[in-house]
This record gives structure tokens, C-alpha cells and sequence, in this order.
């Protein structure tokens, strides 16, 4: 046993490319990104302003009322706890599925702290959603981090 698992335990292997390790004491390894202690404890402590948000503009989501219904009433069902694979919205390309998101991120937008969308049209995109969230959360600690760390931190605050 080396000096350090004895002091903080055996050490912790990241098991993939943006998979999170963090232990007692010291960084979190995110992968291509080592976040400071300082960040990740900050991460725990920052709560977001009610009615912060990105949307976009509502759509015209016209004739979905029982889609708006069954995915209101998954998403506050307390008996599942966390939205599984029956509880996601899925169907081909084309046929509305963001669009239905959007409405009821607009529709319920009261009802939630935070409403951040994330745009997945590629890997990029997704960093860049997820670098703004950390600039919006924490303006001036993001200004001294760099976009990886900031996606990094971002991944951590919704974990």
C-alpha cells in the first residue's frame, strides 16, 4: 500500500474517454481535462437563478396536446424517479421531436429552476451549450477557464 491509499484511499482509474474520477482530496480527471478541487467543490454550491434559460423561440406545436400530456406527466411522475427509455421522447428524423421539447420547455418553463437546451447537432455544438451554461452559472470563474474546463465543470454541476 503506497503513502497515498493510505492517506486518501486507493486511487480511482478513469474507465473512459468522459468519464468523471474524483477523490476525498484533490482534482477531478474528466478525461482530456483535470478540473482543481476549488472547481469541482463550486460546483456543489451553485444553484441557478429561478427562470434561467437559452431557449430558443416557441415553436408552433399544433395538435400535440396528448404528446404534451403523456410528456408532462412522465417527466413529474415521482414513482420512476428518473426518465428512462419509456420515458423518452423517440421517433424518426423529421418529425418533431425537438420541436415538441421546446413547446413544453416553454410551456412549463415556470415550473423549473433551470431550462438549459443543449444543442446536439454535433460533438461541438454540445460543448459549446455546455460552456455557456458554466459562463451563465459562474461568469467569473468561467472568464479564467478554458472551454474544456468549463465543459467539464458543466458536466459535473448537472451530475
Amino acid at each position: 500500500m503506497s503513502t497515498d491509499e493510505a492517506a486518501f484511499g486507493p486511487r480511482i482509474k478513469v474507465g473512459a474517454d468522459r468519464s468523471i474520477a474524483a477523490q476525498h482530496i484533490g482534482n477531478a480527471y474528466t478525461g482530456d481535462v483535470v478540473l482543481p478541487a476549488e472547481a469541482l467543490q463550486a460546483a456543489e454550491r451553485v444553484t441557478a437563478a429561478p427562470g434561467t434559460s437559452n431557449l430558443p423561440p416557441a415553436p408552433l406545436c399544433p395538435g400535440r396536446q396528448e404528446e404534451l400530456t403523456w410528456l408532462r406527466r412522465t417527466l413529474t411522475d415521482q414513482r420512476e424517479g428518473a426518465i428512462t427509455q419509456s420515458g423518452t421522447v423517440h421517433g424518426l428524423g423529421g418529425i418533431g421531436k425537438s420541436t415538441l421539447a421546446l413547446h413544453y420547455a416553454h410551456r412549463h418553463r415556470g415550473d423549473y429552476t433551470l431550462i438549459w437546451w443543449i444543442n446536439a447537432t454535433s460533438p461541438d455544438e454540445i460543448e459549446t451549450s455546455l460552456a455557456s451554461l458554466t459562463q451563465t452559472l459562474v461568469p467569473g470563474w468561467a472568464a479564467t477557464a478554458g472551454r474544456g474546463t468549463q465543459v467539464a465543470w458543466a458536466r459535473q454541476w448537472l451530475a
